[in-house]
C-alpha cells in the first residue's frame, strides 16, 4: 500500500494533508495510512446509488473533535454519508444527510449522532463496518452488530467533497 491508487475503480486518493504510510495491524511496513489531524480526498462522483458497505481498520492515538473515518458530501453539505467518532469521545457515529434532513441508526431525526454501546479504546486496532441494505442500516464493531435501524437511502448526487 505504498501508493494511493485505486486499482479497481480508478478513484485514486489525492490532495492529502498530514498523512504518512505506517505499519498495519500485522506488522507490515507501509501498509496502512496514519493521519495526524489530516485527510486524503476521493475524486467527485456518485458513490452511493443503492446498497453499500464500507469497512475500515482503525487505530486511534487520541480522541479528536469529530474525527471522520469517511465523509462523502456534496459541495453544499446537504447530502452527506459519514462514519466517524462522536465529538472527542470513543463512540462511533454514522448518519446520512439528504437535502438537509438527517437519519441516524437510532431513527430519530433530532439525534444527529449515535453512540455505540461498545467504546473504541486508544492504541488498539478495531474493524468497523457501516452497511446500508434498502433502508436498513447496520453499524458493526469487530464483527459485532452495535445498532440496526432505518436510514434514508442516499440521494443520487455527485459528491465532490469526499474525505
Amino acid at each position: 500500500m505504498s501508493n494511493l491508487s485505486d486499482p479497481v475503480g480508478g478513484a485514486d486518493l489525492y490532495n492529502g494533508l498530514s498523512y504518512s504510510f505506517t505499519t498495519d495491524r500485522f506488522g507490515n511496513a507501509n501498509s496502512a495510512i496514519y493521519f495526524n489531524s489530516g485527510y486524503l480526498q476521493v475524486p467527485p462522483g456518485i458513490y452511493f446509488a443503492g446498497d453499500f458497505t464500507v469497512t475500515a481498520w482503525i487505530y486511534l492515538y487520541s480522541y479528536e473533535s469529530f474525527s471522520r473515518i469517511f465523509d462523502f458530501a456534496s459541495s453544499v453539505s446537504s447530502d452527506n454519508v459519514l462514519l466517524g467518532m462522536y465529538d472527542t469521545t470513543s463512540a462511533l457515529t454514522a448518519n446520512i444527510l439528504n437535502g438537509g434532513s438527517y437519519s441516524t441508526l437510532e431513527g430519530d431525526s433530532y439525534v444527529y449522532y449515535y453512540s455505540g454501546p461498545t467504546l473504541i479504546q486508544l492504541n488498539a486496532w478495531y474493524h468497523v463496518a457501516f452497511v446500508l441494505s434498502g433502508t436498513t442500516g447496520n453499524l458493526y464493531l469487530n464483527g459485532i452488530l452495535l445498532r440496526s435501524g432505518t436510514l434514508f437511502v442516499p440521494n443520487r448526487v455527485t459528491r465532490d467533497s469526499n474525505l
